[in-house]
């Protein structure tokens, strides 16, 4: 009775100090990935819309070019282009012709084997910058 005492307390004892080492790793509820996605686009003042438009254009044929190569056409449940501002958690109400943004809402994530990570990196690949982009 003493060994299974001591066994227990021991176990007990080295569980205590994996948790508090960071061997083992304690996630009690993990974070959801979200459905959402935002590529904002920022040109330089005075650039014209249709550059902004052509832009936002081709992140949408990367993103369903991404689309098929990844998920075969099961990905994406809807994109927005906004032309002028740009979208998201920043709460900007910023406008103006040098803005553009793509909201993208994917499938739910249990409904998809991509995860949004991969799937962003996937998607950055095909992008092509043009000139006078400042931020995106």
């Amino acid at each position: 009775m003493a060994v299974t005492i001591s066994a227990a307390v021991a176990f007990l004892i080295m569980m205590v100090g994996l948790l508090a080492g960071g061997r083992l790793a304690f996630n009690f509820f993990p974070t959801p990935e979200s459905q959402m996605i935002h590529a904002n686009v920022t040109f330089v003042a005075g650039t014209p819309q249709i550059m902004v438009d052509r832009f936002l254009q081709h992140l949408e044929q990367t993103l369903f070019q991404t689309e098929q190569e990844l998920g075969r056409g099961r990905l994406i449940n809807v994109a927005i282009a906004h032309h002028g501002s740009k979208t998201g958690d920043q709460s900007s109400s910023a406008s103006g012709d040098q803005l553009g943004a793509l909201k993208v809402e994917l499938m739910p994530s249990d409904e998809r084997s991509v995860r949004n990570e991969e799937f962003i990196r996937a998607w950055r690949e095909r992008i092509r910058m043009p000139a006078g982009t400042e931020g995106f």
